[in-house]
């Protein structure tokens, strides 16, 4: 069980896609993989490929039954991190692998986001 509780998904423009920028601010950047080197897909198609795949992920949500975890916790644990990537061990952007490790943490469930958050939690303390 993944520990976010919303999601938003942000498409391209059809003639230029995102730019860098907006690209920089999601935690997860997905395509569609094509078996011809240079596809098209129209906004539309793209549109209706996610809202396919995602409603197998809702549907199965729901069979779940599980507890509410704030989403916050995941924001406030993205922030530690940054704290120790940048301050601590300086892996600051553009670093190559930073931008990994945020989009992985989206992955984390519950119960990580809560392990992670002690691990980080004994690390800053024990640097004051």
């Amino acid at each position: 069980s993944n520990a976010l509780n919303r999601v938003g998904i942000l498409f391209g423009r059809e003639e230029s896609g995102l730019s860098n920028e907006e690209i920089r601010v999601c935690d997860i950047v997905t395509f569609i993989p094509m078996a011809a080197p240079y596809p098209s897909l129209n906004l539309s198609q793209a549109v209706m490929i996610y809202a396919y795949l995602l409603s197998g992920i809702i549907r199965k949500k729901q069979k779940e039954k599980r507890g509410k975890y704030p989403e916050e916790n995941l924001q406030v644990l993205k922030k530690k991190v940054i704290k120790i990537l940048d301050s601590e061990i300086q892996i600051k952007q553009p670093h190559i692998i930073r931008p990994r490790i945020m989009e992985r943490m989206s992955f984390l469930k519950k119960e990580d986001i809560s392990l992670l958050h002690s691990v980080c939690n004994a690390f800053l303390e024990k640097k004051n």
